[in-house]
């Protein structure tokens, strides 16, 4: 197995490791639970917006380090939010909405392992990664009205994904809820109390048998907020005589793997 950590000297919040052909991005300040903090927000987005294009990975794993995924906003941050202005205010709104928009559009698949909790903004993490695995003790919490705020920037991205009349008490309440509930609401996708190593074992085979290009498409198109009939023909047309599309037709009809379907590892 290749396992590399990179740029180790350009971030401080994260732990950002390439294991064979996958990234892995771990939220790397437990002794604050992974609170978001302005530079954290930053960093994601730096991590996520470099995948934008021409990612050389099969997909990236989100993790927190220590026993908790995130506890929300860094408290130093909100004390300094007391005294923001408006405009302020609007520019760091601003750019947690960025961060959560990098993660959601990134053309690799983006998995999304919590243990413990996510609370507040971590929650929108959960709602823009595509597939999340949580531990059966997870629990989660909208808490901003009970701060006098409001779940505004997160509410975007958890509305599109989640289940409203499911997830409106716990957003307009603030009232705690558990990994089931999550799993009713679509915030989380599977229960899974499986170890680190397990879960990244059983997932590269996963995402190693999609086909990169399959997946970038089938994901934007999903993500778009109409089709049109054109559109789904003309995507199933063309993915069909791509080079991944005839290799996955005729792998399938041959009964072998098809050629993006094996981890390459460095000698």
């Amino acid at each position: 197995m290749r396992k590399k950590t990179l740029n180790t000297d350009s971030f401080e919040t994260l732990m950002v490791t390439e294991v064979d052909s996958f990234l892995l991005v771990e939220l790397s300040q437990p002794q604050n639970k992974n609170a978001l903090s302005p530079k954290m927000i930053h960093e994601l987005t730096q991590v996520f917006q470099q995948n934008h294009k021409g990612s050389p990975y099969r997909g990236i794993f989100l993790q927190g380090a220590g026993t908790l995924f995130c506890s929300g906003a860094d408290l130093a941050w909100m004390k300094d939010q007391v005294n923001f202005s408006l405009q302020q205010n609007r520019q760091d709104a601003e750019k947690l909405f960025q961060m959560f928009e990098a993660i959601q559009s990134c053309p690799v698949p983006v998995v999304t392992r919590v243990q413990g909790g996510a609370y507040g903004g971590a929650l929108g993490i959960l709602a823009v990664s595509d597939f999340v695995v949580c531990a059966s003790k997870a629990n989660f919490s909208f808490s901003e009205v009970r701060l006098g705020i409001s779940p505004a920037v997160v509410s975007y991205f958890i509305l599109r994904k989640c289940s409203r009349a499911q997830l409106l008490p716990f957003m307009s309440l603030a009232l705690p809820f558990s990994a089931t509930q999550g799993l009713t609401a679509g915030l989380v996708h599977q229960i899974s109390d499986l170890s680190s190593e397990e879960f990244f074992s059983i997932w590269k085979k996963n995402l190693m048998a999609l086909s990169p290009n399959a997946f970038r498409e089938t994901k934007k198109l999903l993500q778009a907020q109409s089709l049109e009939k054109s559109t789904v023909v003309d995507l199933i047309s063309q993915l069909r005589i791509s080079p991944e599309g005839q290799e996955g037709l005729k792998s399938f009809l041959e009964k072998r793997s098809p050629n993006w379907n094996a981890l390459k590892e460095a000698p």
